[in-house]
């Protein structure tokens, strides 16, 4: 889609090569004023190198952790793979801190991943990228900024590129091409399911059409941030609330419901399997 409707990088299209090394790099490259790629120094892949495995230490600490029990930190009854939804689930205080401690584990997860890609991307193609994830979990300031600035940069600039703007081009109507790049972004990760995970499909799990519904509600969020983010009130939040309040704040609007996005996947016992490649810590029994 953005080829078709001519949303790629400028710069990206001069030649052959210049298109492979965008498309084969996988993350966000970085540019010069020029529009040429920025090449990736010594430091940078020292850096790269280092950055890695240091979250990967951390994320075989954290799946160590979570590990223990069994993935479900705080006990609750509810399960995102059967269709419905009661309203009590949005008071279910443990099922609210269980959905951040798996979100960070989505963060840490995609964190360790795209670095790893930001090593092949410094060392085989010799070009600098930039963060794929900007640590969304602790530091969003508004809903726009957790999925737009902040959140797996990857798969938002595809659909930025591939989506939005070729929506909004043909629309002319901004919400249009909101809702049109967060439905594609559910419907992306349900086909990633449908791939991945044929034989929990037959069995029922994970359930179908539930991240596609948690990002529908994102976009409605997104689209009232732009309508009602202005306000005295919000404004006067955001400048005099500690930062840390204002991302608990912005992560309370999405947590009661994120288990539509976590339980397809987690559900499918992914970390276990997950766990051999990384140092765990087990406790061994007598």
């Amino acid at each position: 889609m953005e080829a078709m409707h001519n949303f790629v990088p400028k710069g990206v299209d001069e030649s052959f090569e210049r298109y492979a090394i965008y498309n084969a790099a996988v993350l966000e490259l970085e540019f010069d004023k020029n529009h040429n790629y920025r090449v990736a120094s010594g430091s940078d892949k020292k850096l790269a190198l280092i950055r890695f495995s240091k979250q990967y230490l951390v994320l075989g600490l954290y799946l160590s952790f979570l590990s223990c029990f069994d993935y479900q930190v705080f006990d609750y009854d509810v399960d995102a793979n059967i269709h419905g939804f009661a309203l009590e689930h949005l008071m279910n205080s443990n099922l609210f801190l269980d959905n951040i401690m798996m979100t960070i584990l989505f963060q840490q997860t995609l964190t360790v991943f795209m670095m790893m890609l930001a090593i092949l991307a410094t060392a085989i193609l010799g070009v600098k990228v930039s963060e794929g994830m900007v640590n969304p979990v602790f530091t969003a300031s508004s809903p726009s900024d957790f999925w737009g600035r902040k959140w797996n940069l990857v798969i938002h600039g595809a659909l930025k590129r591939g989506v939005f703007k070729p929506v909004y081009k043909i629309s002319s109507r901004k919400y249009v091409a909101v809702i049109a790049a967060f439905v594609a972004s559910g419907l992306f990760h349900e086909y990633t399911l449908l791939a991945c995970f044929p034989s929990h499909i037959k069995a029922g799990t994970p359930a179908i059409g539930m991240q596609t519904k948690f990002m529908a509600w994102n976009a409605f969020i997104v689209l009232m941030e732009n309508l009602v983010g202005h306000f005295m009130l919000f404004q006067w939040m955001k400048k005099n609330l500690a930062a840390p309040i204002v991302t608990f704040l912005v992560l309370s609007i999405a947590m009661p419901i994120a288990h539509w996005f976590i339980h397809p996947i987690s559900k499918t016992k992914i970390f276990y399997q997950m766990e051999i490649a990384f140092p765990m810590i087990y406790r061994i029994s007598e």
